[in-house]
This record gives C-alpha cells, structure tokens and sequence, in this order.
C-alpha cells in the first residue's frame, strides 16, 4: 500500500509540478486538520475533568521522556562538536 502511494506520487510530480504542489497542499491540509481534531478532542475531555489516563500515562511516559532528553543531549553534543 505504501509503494502504490510513493509510485502516484511519483507519477503525479513527474507529469505535473503544479499538481505535485496541490497534492502536497491538500496532505498538509489534512494532516494540520486532524491534529487540530487531536487537540481539540483533547481539550474537551480535560474540561469534562477526564484525567484517569493522563496520571497513568505521566507516570508511563516518565522514563521514555527522561530517555528522549539523554538523546537530544547526545544527539546535540556530537553535532554541536563537528567543524564546518
């Protein structure tokens, strides 16, 4: 499924640029819609006072959030240590 996707676009930015842009104009619209969903849903439920699963995902998400910031410190150390 996703090589038939990469193949139509391929093909679309082959025959079209423009159409290649409107293509890549209508994925963005999309995708910025279904965050605002995301967050919108979201917010609803926080002011419903629906908070049993942002605990419990806090405490989860605790460890994989401390291992994401030892990460970005590495990933920035090396990059930041690299002559131009």
């Amino acid at each position: 499924m996703v090589v038939c996707g990469i193949v139509v676009l391929t093909f679309v930015n082959c025959v079209s640029v423009n159409w290649a842009n409107r293509v890549q104009y209508v994925f963005t619209v999309a995708k910025v819609l279904a965050l605002l969903i995301i967050i919108i849903i979201g917010c609803l439920q926080l002011a419903r006072g629906s908070t049993l699963l942002l605990y419990h995902h806090t405490v989860v998400l605790g460890v994989f959030s401390l291992l994401h910031v030892c990460l970005f410190v590495c990933m920035v150390t090396v990059l930041s240590g690299r002559k131009r």
